[in-house]
């Protein structure tokens, strides 16, 4: 039986072994750039203005003339079912910490032993309200791309002239070899070296390839590789 059972293991490790060589790892980013043809609108994500041009006979955008000064708007909302699952966790453990702070004597160990559960359940309390309330604004106006988070502060904000910008591009971001938690970001390429990110933690690869759609679009950017 032991002999019989070994030849179906390796065949099992084998598959594993090639199933996880079929997943991409690590950070991927596409460099090719999006489709033309406007991609569905995809949840979380919201178009607040839209005043671009008429397409060209081209298919693609022009791209807006000083005189015109289009504006496009968008809003993508960082809530996702994640956070309602941590809700009850952060309550408890911030509600276990207050309690240990009010009836825990004036001791020296007492105070110390709880800093780094305090500094956990700040962080996490501080993780958690930003998905639930945030939106991630990204607006074009008057030659400038402006990227805002609110209304709970975060990194990320960016002021950015549309002028340096050649190209965007969809990275997939994956957290650590083979880990299942994947989430995508839209990153500006300003030359053939530099890129900045533009807005990450997205959920899914629509939203990252919608805003990659529209802003290049908004800006009658062609899709080229940027190798």
């Amino acid at each position: 039986m032991a002999s019989q059972r070994h030849p179906s293991k390796a065949r099992a490790r084998a598959k594993k072994r090639r199933i996880r060589a079929e997943i991409p790892s690590g950070n991927v980013c596409d460099e090719s750039g999006s489709n033309t043809q406007r991609p569905p609108l995809p949840p979380g994500i919201r178009i607040v203005k839209d005043e671009r041009p008429l397409p060209s006979e081209s298919g693609y955008r022009d791209p807006a003339g000083e005189s015109a000064e289009p504006e496009l708007v968008l809003e993508r909302r960082w809530f996702d079912k994640q956070h309602l699952i941590m809700l009850p966790f952060c309550i408890a453990l911030d509600a276990f910490l207050v309690a240990w702070f009010g009836g825990a004597p004036a001791s020296f160990v007492f105070l110390v032993f709880p800093l780094i559960p305090l500094a956990l359940a700040l962080g996490l309390t501080y993780y958690t309200l930003a998905g639930l309330l945030n939106k991630t604004t990204l607006r074009i106006t008057d030659g400038l791309l402006f990227v805002r988070h609110a209304p709970v502060p975060w990194r990320g904000n960016l002021v950015l002239p549309t002028i340096r910008i050649r190209q965007l591009r969809v990275c997939r971001i994956a957290q650590g070899e083979n880990s299942q938690s994947v989430t995508y970001a839209v990153d500006v390429v300003v030359d053939r070296r530099s890129k900045i990110n533009l807005v990450a933690g997205l959920h899914s690869r629509e939203q990252a390839r919608f805003i990659e759609w529209i802003i290049e679009d908004h800006l009658g950017i062609r899709d080229a590789s940027t190798n």
